[in-house]
């Protein structure tokens, strides 16, 4: 049987991805990061994501609030795949 706390978690976490998915302007942003970045692989656009998401995740914890724009996440992502992009 799952603890309060975990079950509290899931439901925040439950609130926020349908928030995400419902998002017009969340799928708008998905695809023009991935079309950018000229990203035809389901596996490089799903990497892309969680990347985005990793930035977006230490820029709140951080509270570095010009961090979490979605500008700012957007020109580091391009950085970053530029530097290294997966081989696969």
């Amino acid at each position: 049987m799952a603890k309060k706390e975990d079950r509290a978690f899931e439901d925040v976490i439950g609130i926020k991805y349908t928030r995400m998915i419902e998002s017009e302007l969340s799928r708008k942003y998905a695809k023009q990061l991935v079309d950018d970045l000229d990203i035809a692989s389901p596996d490089a656009a799903f990497l892309v994501g969680a990347i985005d998401a990793m930035i977006y995740d230490m820029a709140v914890a951080l509270e570095f609030k010009d961090l979490q724009t979605w500008e700012y996440r957007k020109k580091l992502i391009e950085k970053l795949w530029k530097a290294q992009t997966p081989s696969w």
